[in-house]
């Protein structure tokens, strides 16, 4: 008889010990999941809303819609997110903001901010949301791009290496063009807003393209380079390129509707023109190194954040194209931006695969462990 009841304690002492470890599995979960968001984290939210803009302009209204919703749904779980690592590991979030080749990831957070901005205020009417995340993305601009060049200036130059340059640094160029087009968007919708701010943003972010531009040419020509490094970073070299292509698009056809003639109107389309081959450009060679990077060096293709900075890119290309199409009058280019979609769209369903993927793969990892720790007592 005693020896069944200690049977019976036993194995509800195991159930407790094993339920017990499960709770603080996923506590140990939800801690790392804080701890390990990566500053380019918003690149997710950048993609997923420019595919939704993109389908708008193709007039499929539902794949705008629920591309929104998700981007939506994403930006609000990611600042929740990075809030509390903010709140509990604020010496690993300045860490990364102290790296040069990290800093500029914090950058998508203006970009993914700016480009929900132009979601929500093109799929749906929300004229104030739309307004408050652009003084929102504005003030975080500020912030940080002050904060990224002060950190630059004031560190040793030793610890400053050119190594450190690479493509995620356009993000800086990215921000301010996306600040741009949701200004011009806000503008057009009828809010007050000078159309001098949205033009300031445009011609100071081509100026900021250029520069940064050649910094990592520079770097990626003369100075080795690791097949890991190459892809995806460098596709931001393209987007960045065409999303100043569509602020300047969009800054074009809102100039010709002042009352007042802009007298630089023609330099803003010839640079917009001209901005837009140079994405274009870029499509062939960052084509050549992914396949010197996946099929001659046979690097694995596994799920990481990065990869949205691919679709970014193809979502940002047929929403600039179309747009370019409308301001210059390409007839030409319309039939071509159904297949710029797909393309945005495959890139983004293979991506978002690949994530649902690895989170499987770390949840069954939590799960095995307490497991393990629960048997064990």
């Amino acid at each position: 008889m005693i020896s069944i009841i200690s049977s019976a304690a036993k194995t509800r002492h195991n159930r407790g010990m094993r339920s017990l470890g499960k709770h603080n599995g996923l506590l140990g979960a939800g801690e790392r999941a804080v701890r390990e968001l990566p500053p380019a984290a918003f690149s997710f939210v950048m993609a997923t809303g420019i595919v939704s803009v993109a389908a708008l302009r193709l007039h499929l209204s539902l794949f705008a819609q629920a591309f929104l919703g998700i981007a939506a749904v994403g930006y609000v779980v990611l600042i929740a997110t990075f809030a509390l690592k903010l709140i509990l590991f604020r010496q690993e979030v300045l860490s990364d903001f102290q790296n040069p080749q990290k800093a500029p990831g914090f950058f998508t957070l203006v970009a993914g901010t700016s480009v929900l901005g132009v979601g929500l205020l093109k799929v749906f009417p929300l004229q104030q949301a739309a307004l408050i995340l652009w003084c929102f993305a504005s003030f975080l601009y500020t912030f940080l791009i002050y904060g990224f060049l002060m950190t630059l200036i004031t560190k040793k130059k030793a610890d400053v290496q050119v190594q450190a340059v690479n493509g995620t640094w356009l993000l800086l160029v990215v921000g301010l063009q996306s600040i741009s087009v949701l200004a011009t968007a806000l503008h057009a919708s009828g809010v007050v807003l000078p159309l001098f701010l949205p033009i300031a943003c445009f011609l100071v972010g081509i100026s900021m393209y250029l520069f940064m531009l050649a910094l990592v040419v520079g770097r990626i020509l003369f100075l080795p380079v690791e097949p890991e490094q190459v892809i995806p970073p460098y596709w931001i070299m393209m987007g960045a390129a065409a999303i100043s292509t569509l602020a300047g698009s969009e800054l074009t056809l809102a100039c010709r509707l002042e009352t007042s003639p802009i007298s630089y109107l023609s330099f803003i389309e010839g640079t917009t023109v001209s901005i837009w081959a140079i994405a274009v450009s870029w499509i062939p060679l960052l084509l050549c190194l992914g396949i010197w990077r996946h099929v001659l060096r046979r690097v694995r293709l596994n799920y990481e954040v990065g990869l949205w900075s691919i679709v970014f890119p193809l979502g940002m290309f047929t929403a600039s194209s179309h747009s370019i199409s409308k301001s210059q009058h390409y007839s030409w280019l319309p039939p071509f931006l159904p297949y710029f979609f797909c393309t945005a769209a495959a890139a983004w369903a293979l991506v978002a695969t690949g994530f649902l993927k690895s989170q499987q793969e770390k949840f069954r990892q939590n799960q095995a462990k307490p497991s393990a720790d629960g048997v064990g007592a």
